[in-house]
């Protein structure tokens, strides 16, 4: 689509997966004839948060000029807006009458905290990686949903890394937290629900997951702002603190149960006291740009989702695809919109399928090999940034209709 003019906001400061995410993404609308503008908001946010009024001013007024100069026909940004509204309150695209496209959101409640100073909803568009999220983003008031699957630049290394085991697992965990810990950071009217919420998801994880956020939903009405306001209860953070602890003990859990088939981990100094005393390898973090390396050099790699994506292709499974390494990942039903279970991804269900299915792809090769290759040519032919830039922007037509 010549002509269209796009102003893609992004923050810095996000790890280096957004960092190359941004960069892919930008590119490829680029290669589709748009012309992209990128505006950073770190300055902004550092202002904000030192209390800086004037210069945070004088940056939001850099802004606005930006944008009546350039004159987008629409702003996006990956998994954040990060706005910072106006003095007077106002969502300053919505003020400048510029629609804003937030891309890939696995958090309805962080969403919808972004850009709580939109009063029209008409000017804002999701496009999720997450069909679940739609009806709690519905109840928020949005209008213009969209589900579109994350892409991925990775292609294959020119030559392997090396690894000394058989499995990877990359990824990073959190100290896991005591439920009265989290409970204590929100405290309030609401620290029954808080240890409520957590208790749930301790008991019964993901199972649980869709009324847990319908509860946070209930506690944080679109229609009663003034209690949200003063309410000592920050609803975004605690999802957050609740999806860190759980996510980090499931991966460490999946680590742990295939340490005897000889597993390497490529993380954070958080993983050292979990593993100690295990058989686990661990390697430092490497740049996001070097692990297609060791994604073609591993016999597995093993995914392990984190607990906000109910039901989404996560980035990893993508990214090991396209650079001819062989993913076990999780089911999820998504996945079937997507693939041939089995034959172009390898799914497990629970921990001892897990362990069961890693036996079987070690001692067949050729198995395991045929399901990679299969896979390698669904991702390069289907789920590129390319591929998706293009499905986004025919999308578009259909907002307009």
């Amino acid at each position: 689509m010549d002509g269209i003019k796009i102003l893609y906001i992004h923050d810095r400061s996000g790890n280096q997966v957004i960092r190359h995410i941004d960069q892919a993404l930008r590119d490829a609308l680029a290669a589709q004839g748009c012309e992209v503008v990128a505006f950073g908001l770190d300055p902004l946010r550092e202002a904000q948060e030192r209390g800086e009024n004037a210069l945070l001013g004088a940056l939001q007024n850099e802004f606005q000029r930006l944008v009546k100069s350039f004159a987008p026909h629409f702003a996006m940004g990956y998994n954040f807006t990060g706005v910072i509204p106006s003095a007077d309150g106002a969502h300053v695209l919505e003020r400048l009458g510029v629609p804003y496209f937030g891309m890939f959101y696995d958090n309805p409640l962080y969403f919808e905290d972004c850009v709580r100073h939109c009063r029209d909803k008409d000017m804002v568009c999701v496009f999720g990686i997450d069909p679940e999220f739609f009806a709690p983003l519905r109840e928020l008031g949005f209008k213009h949903l969209r589900y579109l699957p994350i892409g991925t630049a990775a292609t294959p290394p020119a030559q392997p890394g090396k690894l000394s085991t058989p499995l990877l697992f990359v990824g990073g965990v959190k100290p896991v937290e005591s439920l009265e810990a989290i409970a204590a950071r929100h405290q309030g009217e609401r620290r029954d629900f808080v240890l409520f919420a957590a208790e749930q998801v301790e008991t019964h994880g993901e199972q649980r997951q869709k009324e847990l956020l319908r509860l946070f939903l209930e506690l944080h009405p679109q229609a009663d702002r003034e209690f949200f306001r003063q309410s000592s209860l920050d609803f975004q953070r605690l999802w957050f603190d609740v999806d860190i602890r759980f996510t980090s003990r499931t991966r460490l859990a999946t680590v742990l149960a295939l340490q005897d088939f000889g597993i390497t981990v490529v993380g954070g100094k958080e993983w050292v006291e979990p593993l100690r005393g295990s058989k686990v390898k661990l390697l430092p973090p490497v740049d996001y740009a070097r692990l297609p390396e060791l994604y073609a050099a591993a016999k597995i790699v093993v995914n392990r989702s984190p607990l906000n994506l109910q039901d989404a292709v996560q980035q990893r499974c993508l990214d090991v695809a396209a650079s001819g390494g062989f993913v076990l990942t999780e089911y999820r039903p998504i996945l079937e919109r997507h693939f041939k279970l089995g034959r172009e991804l390898a799914i497990y269900h629970d921990l001892d399928n897990l362990r069961e299915r890693v036996d079987y792809y070690l001692s067949h090769e050729s198995k395991r090999q045929a399901v990679a290759a299969a896979g390698h040519a669904k991702v390069m032919a289907e789920h590129t940034w390319t591929r998706r830039a293009a499905e986004f922007l025919d999308l578009l037509s259909s907002l307009k209709e």
